[in-house]
């Protein structure tokens, strides 16, 4: 009945905030348990964009970069513009380009991320990471044509 759903929806945004909150705390102490939670959040709701940046980063931390890339790219296409997850996916997604090594996508990418930063207030700590991310794809880039 309505309650039973009323019940479910409540457990479901609990298991988002606390996978949310164990992806970030301590990382990766508490990976192995946000995974879990997440992995059965997308289960239910494969387009989960929380659960899906968490299912990133924690991919990421691991260094497996192209399954973080996959997952930050399936936020990016559900929320192009998103503030809140969106262009940090976009953001997230670049790193993981320039990680494998596909560094002009990763710059093309940083660019646009960059320029929407740009249009936002108060987002300072994103555009300086954006800006040492596209600095690092560019230093990349002169060490294949400089090898040290």
């Amino acid at each position: 009945g309505p309650s039973n759903r009323l019940v479910c929806r409540v457990r479901k945004a609990f298991n988002i905030m606390l996978s949310t909150s164990l992806v970030h705390y301590f990382p990766p102490k508490h990976h192995i348990r946000a995974l879990r939670i997440i992995d059965s959040l997308l289960v239910d709701d494969p387009e989960n964009i929380p659960s899906l940046m968490g299912r990133g980063f924690i991919l990421q931390h691991a260094k497996k970069w192209p399954k973080a890339s996959a997952a930050f790219a399936s936020v990016a296409r559900l929320d192009p513009d998103g503030v809140e997850h969106g262009i940090r996916a976009r953001e997230e997604h670049a790193w993981c380009q320039m990680m494998c090594g596909e560094l002009e996508v990763a710059v093309d990418e940083l660019r646009v991320v960059i320029s929407a930063l740009d249009e936002l207030e108060r987002r300072q700590d994103d555009k300086a990471r954006s800006w040492w991310r596209l600095g690092r794809c560019y230093w990349e880039m002169g060490c294949q044509f400089y090898p040290h």
